[in-house]
């Protein structure tokens, strides 16, 4: 869901590639974060990556899998941390409409509740935002929204629709979100990176901001891990 690469440098999209090539039969999706499109540096954002020729998804796609269309977005603006669904909200919402599976919709900058943001960093305005959910929440009842961006985990509900946000890898708590489809739902399942090579540096990165951040970025239980079952 974005911020692949930590610059927008020639060697940290080839590290990004090395990482595809290393699961060369893993389905991927890639959408690009303001960290990839940051282009100080002067690199643009590539097409592809690795040998494998990943590509970056720079409009939207709709994928379908068994008992869920997953539907991407690229939400980035060059050279901004903020993000926008100017160009995109509506064919997000239109392939959201297509077919009769349920949808879970994947960007990368979160949708801000409130038009002035509460909380760094600043996403997508709430004006922006609320639209798009509640013309989501008339096209495909009960959606996903899911993003990264903020570092933290959270869960809203917006209507019939639930937003999560999905904190980072790189640093406290570390983690990643999985996802299993059943019959009537789906859950969202965060769970720490377990490599012992980087346990010690979240660990060492909890005492950020004042050890402030070792309190606030994991969020509550239910913003990182539940079931949410389709109307």
């Amino acid at each position: 869901k974005g911020d692949a690469a930590h610059h927008g440098r020639h060697h940290d999209f080839a590290e990004v590639g090395r990482l595809v090539d290393a699961h060369p039969d893993l389905p991927m999706t890639l959408l690009p974060g303001n960290h990839d499109v940051d282009e100080k540096h002067g690199v643009s954002l590539p097409e592809t990556v690795g040998r494998r020729r990943l590509a970056y998804e720079r409009g939207t796609r709709a994928i379908d899998l068994d008992g869920l269309r997953l539907v991407v977005g690229d939400t980035t603006i060059a050279r901004k941390g903020t993000g926008t669904l100017a160009d995109i909200g509506d064919a997000l919402l239109d392939h959201a409409a297509d077919g009769d599976q349920p949808v879970m919709i994947a960007i990368h900058q979160q949708l801000q509740e409130h038009h002035t943001p509460r909380y760094w960093p600043p996403g997508i305005s709430g004006r922006e935002g609320r639209q798009f959910l509640d013309a989501l929440g008339l096209a495909r009842p009960s959606s996903l929204v899911t993003s990264g961006h903020t570092h933290r985990n959270r869960r809203r509900h917006h209507g019939p629709t639930v937003v999560t946000e999905v904190a980072s890898t790189h640093h406290w708590p570390g983690v990643w979100a999985g996802y299993r489809v059943y019959e009537g739902g789906i859950t969202q399942s965060v769970r720490r990176i377990a490599d012992p090579s980087i346990v010690d540096w979240h660990e060492y990165t909890r005492a950020a901001v004042l050890s402030v951040w070792g309190r606030y970025a994991p969020g509550r239980l239910d913003d990182r891990s539940f079931a949410h079952r389709w109307s």
